[in-house]
């Protein structure tokens, strides 16, 4: 399995994160989450592409971002007991990801505080991602 996400990590600290995850399977077209739905874990990634989708107050769908191999999402409900989530994810094709829950996730916290490295990394990816949309969208249309 490949994954930056999983390569900031030691070995002990990535075995241990890769023995709690469990695969998931969507088809083309299955939600696997809606905005303000309760966040309880953060998906990695395993094949196909999926998108991440925003309503506007003014009702717009906006498409946030197209997530792919190798990529993460959901990553604030690692962090946030309450977490909502904050967009849609719809699959664009059939797809497979690795699901690492809050519980798993705080229980090697505990035994492995190392493991925070790949929490400050997708933290830090979303702030970079997040930077990136507001500098699109607020540039003037062409």
């Amino acid at each position: 399995m490949q994954s930056p996400l999983l390569e900031a990590l030691g070995p002990v600290e990535r075995d241990a994160v890769v023995a709690r995850l469990r695969p998931r399977t969507y088809k083309r077209g299955q939600a696997v989450f809606h905005v303000g739905d309760a966040g309880d874990c953060l998906h990695l990634v395993q094949s196909g592409r999926l998108d991440v989708r925003a309503t506007t107050l003014a009702g717009q769908t906006l498409t946030l971002r197209i997530v792919r191999r190798g990529e993460f999402f959901g990553e604030l409900a690692l962090v946030h007991p309450d977490s909502r989530r904050t967009g849609t994810v719809n699959a664009l094709e059939a797809v497979e990801t690795l699901v690492l829950s809050r519980h798993d996730f705080d229980s090697i916290r505990t035994r492995f505080p190392g493991v925070d490295r790949l929490l400050v990394l997708a933290l830090a990816e979303r702030v970079v991602r997040t930077s990136e949309l507001v500098v699109e969208l607020l540039m003037p249309p062409e």
